[in-house]
């Protein structure tokens, strides 16, 4: 899909580093795909995450610069103001982040392990960051998206790992499931983050022949995850639970712009927890875990007591209980 919008508009948007202002009350990526068909790569990047969001599929704009001009002399390349550069990057499970390149003025990408040739020869191979040509390093291909990672790091554990758990004498697994019960069972009951790590470590261990799932092996990674993953995951488990309507489309930022709107009171709180996660996953910097703590210790009170009056609410109304199985809190404009 995400190929075939890119060769789309490689073939049919010219390109064109002068261009005239779009008309005053029209939107400009409808103006540029529908009557001028002329644009920069600021354009080109920004219909092709309209046109893939609009799809459901996860998208962004990069920013950054070419690859500029190669220097034989010095065997180095001279990049300047005018190499500035926007390009798109695209979601895919298993593999990350992955640059396209729309803009036609750019080379395009040879995926040499791509299976279906189509999808290269149409034109949208995809350039790397800064649209230069060449194939993206192997090792992007083998990064695992997932909250907690480390940036740079491996994914999470291997097969090998999960068997060798599931191997543990079950008298161990009876006696720790049990002394896990009697010491954090009001936080099972209050806490969606400890609901997910405690059906992996059961699931994990009483289930001999038990399946990948992706949930399964995304919650046993999360009981390793650095304190700002912990945090954002935490409050997006709780964003599910209060009934927030988000898509997976939608960035950290979105996200936390939304919750701002909707409980303004914890909204402070929320940013500190969505920039450290992406400065340490997207700029792999490193964060002050005293400070989202805070944060987190801030925001638990107010989910729980908004769980609670719901409930309570609930419980003095039937019927208003039913609806708000129905009821999602009202989804922002992307």
């Amino acid at each position: 899909m995400a190929a075939a919008i890119t060769a789309w508009l490689r073939r049919n948007i010219a390109y064109n580093r002068v261009i005239d202002p779009p008309p005053s009350g029209r939107e400009p990526v409808e103006w540029l795909l529908f009557d001028y068909k002329t644009g920069f790569c600021n354009y080109f990047a920004s219909a092709e995450v309209i046109l893939l969001r609009s799809l459901g599929v996860p998208a962004r704009v990069a920013a950054g610069y070419a690859s500029g001009q190669f220097l034989e002399d010095s065997g180095t390349y001279e990049v300047r103001a005018g190499d500035a550069h926007a390009w798109v990057e695209v979601f895919f499970p298993g593999f990350g982040w992955v640059e396209f390149e729309p803009t036609p003025e750019q080379p395009a990408l040879i995926r040499p392990d791509a299976v279906q040739a189509g999808s290269e020869a149409e034109g949208g191979g995809e350039a790397g960051a800064g649209g230069a040509a060449g194939a993206l390093p192997e090792e992007r291909f083998n990064q695992e998206f997932s909250p907690g990672q480390e940036p740079g790091a491996a994914g999470g554990p291997t097969e090998d790992d999960l068997a060798a758990n599931r191997r543990q004498p079950l008298a161990w697994i009876a006696a720790g499931v049990a002394g896990l019960l009697g010491v954090i069972g009001v936080w099972v009951l209050a806490d969606p983050y400890f609901q997910a790590i405690l059906a992996s470590f059961v699931a994990g261990r009483l289930r001999r022949n038990s399946s990948s799932s992706p949930r399964l092996q995304q919650a046993v990674r999360l009981a390793s995850a650095t304190p700002a993953a912990q945090a954002y995951v935490r409050w997006n488990l709780w964003l599910a639970r209060l009934r927030f309507r988000l898509v997976p489309a939608m960035t950290p930022f979105e996200r936390a712009e939304a919750f701002a709107q909707a409980m303004p009171e914890g909204g402070l709180a929320a940013w500190t927890i969505v920039e450290a996660y992406a400065a340490e996953r997207f700029g792999g910097r490193s964060v002050d875990p005293a400070a989202v703590r805070a944060a987190w210790r801030e925001l638990y009170p107010r989910f729980w007591l908004a769980w609670a009056g719901r409930w309570l609410a609930a419980l003095r109304d039937p019927r208003r209980r039913m609806a708000s199985r129905h009821k999602d809190t009202p989804r922002p404009r992307p």
